[in-house]
């Protein structure tokens, strides 16, 4: 909202400043936009067990 709140020009409707200032945030103009590197999981060991008799 802060951003919305400053972008704002009062002759245009403040439902498209925010649609304006979501969809510029989703794109990554004011961040720069990652994903994080992912580790590889760790196999997961079976146990083996005998069945009760």
């Amino acid at each position: 909202m802060r951003a919305v709140r400053r972008l704002h020009i009062t002759a245009t409707r403040t439902e498209d400043t925010a649609n304006r200032v979501l969809t510029e945030v989703a794109s990554g103009k004011y961040l720069e936009v990652g994903l994080p590197e992912l580790k590889p999981l760790q196999p997961i060991d079976i146990p083996l067990t005998a069945p009760a008799a």
